[in-house]
């Protein structure tokens, strides 16, 4: 939606945008005990806030958490030395179903990334999975997930980034954001639904 306002704000009829998702694989899963895990999935590079992730969590009352840092990336090296913790473990490139894996099982998956994004895939697949996301708000992020949603921080703070991570310990909050996450986002990014709208547009 942000990328269409800005089109919008060019001059560009808004009649002529549609927004259409890429969509995901959706599997009936059964519900799964969340373990007390943590995940981050992706780069491990200064502009997506890995450090940042691994100094607020380690500040947090959820520091008994596992903290699992999955993908390969220039600062991996420089922070597995800089930071020796029992509870944080660096797992490297992992095969994708391997990472769904993580995060199925994971109370949340965490991101403090300082870019852009559009369409978050990391935390559309934690959706689907039923797995929290703790991400900054702003960009596309918010608009994959329910409204009131109560896990999103404000963007460079990572204060507040602690606060959220700190609610996991809620129990009401937690399972009241849980409930409806799949839903969400299965409305969203259920392939047929966008293959039906994506042909419509075409014909």
């Amino acid at each position: 939606e942000f990328h269409k306002r800005k089109l919008i704000s060019q001059g560009i009829n808004e009649d002529k945008i549609q927004v259409i998702y890429n969509p995901i694989n959706f599997e009936n899963n059964i519900s799964v005990e969340k373990s007390l895990s943590l995940v981050y999935a992706g780069r491990i590079s200064k502009e997506k806030g890995v450090e940042e992730v691994i100094t607020s969590w380690m500040n947090s009352r959820v520091s008994h958490f596992t903290l699992y840092i999955i993908g390969e990336g220039n600062l991996k090296t420089t922070l597995e030395k800089k930071y020796n913790n029992k509870n944080l473990h660096f797992l490297g490139h992992l095969p994708n179903e391997q990472v769904l894996d993580y995060i199925r099982n994971a109370k949340a998956v965490v991101t403090a990334t300082k870019l852009y994004e559009g369409q978050p895939r990391l935390l559309c697949e934690a959706s689907s999975l039923g797995t929290v996301s703790i991400y900054p708000s702003f960009g596309g992020m918010d608009e994959f997930f329910p409204k009131l949603y109560k896990y999103s921080f404000k963007q460079f703070d990572y204060q507040d980034l602690e606060r959220k991570l700190n609610l996991l310990n809620d129990k009401i909050v937690f399972e009241e954001a849980t409930k409806n996450l799949k839903m969400n986002i299965l409305q969203k990014l259920d392939k047929e639904s966008i293959y039906s709208k994506f042909s419509k547009e075409l014909s």
